[in-house]
């Protein structure tokens, strides 16, 4: 199986999600006010991710990772720490 780093992974999460090319996301990128999703849009976002990463985001959190540059670090801190790659089957499935 394909491994990829964090960071494109969640790019490209986004960027699927939003209708996006990859290449317009930068690390500062407000998922609402940069990149034009709305608050359903981020939750649909923050699942997406937990589910991607088989991590759980806590409801405080939530609201807290509203750039790419908020995300990366919040899963590098709760995945374990020997994982670099993450393996990425995410391009298989259609939602």
């Amino acid at each position: 199986m394909e491994r990829r780093p964090i960071k494109e992974t969640v790019v490209r999460i986004i960027a699927d999600h939003l209708g996006l090319p990859p290449a317009t996301l930068n690390p500062q990128s407000h998922i609402c006010s940069d990149l034009g999703a709305d608050s359903f849009d981020h939750i649909e976002l923050m699942i997406t991710i937990e589910e991607r990463f088989g991590v759980k985001i806590p409801h405080d959190e939530i609201n807290t990772l509203q750039r790419i540059s908020d995300i990366i670090p919040f899963l590098e801190r709760v995945l374990p720490q020997q994982e670099d790659d993450i393996q990425t089957e995410y391009e298989e499935q259609k939602f």
